[in-house]
């Protein structure tokens, strides 16, 4: 369901039932917060955050899961969070780190 950013209405679909505004398909932004050298770094670092209720999207290349090192860039997973959490996310990140 779409929350409308006019009147607050929950709906589906394109337009709200209430006040007729268009829904904003968008998805929200996401933002890099961290890139991990190697799936079980990012897997530690994603569970830290979905323990603090914040989630967390991953990209990288298919091959860090079947080899899970990195050689110049080949492995690193980025990490994502919406705009929103990026705060909480870079603290708690840190707050890990030596």
């Amino acid at each position: 369901m779409k929350k409308c950013p006019r009147c607050g209405t929950r709906f589906d679909g394109a337009l709200c039932p209430r006040c007729r505004a268009e829904a904003d398909n968008a998805p929200p932004p996401l933002v890099e917060v961290y890139v991990a050298h190697g799936e079980i770094d990012a897997q530690v670092v994603r569970s830290l955050l979905d323990a603090h209720g914040i989630d967390c999207f991953l990209t990288g290349e298919s091959i860090r899961r079947t080899f899970g090192l990195t050689v110049d860039g080949l492995g690193e997973v980025r990490l994502f969070v919406r705009a929103a959490d990026e705060e909480a996310a870079r603290d708690l990140i840190a707050s890990r780190e030596p």
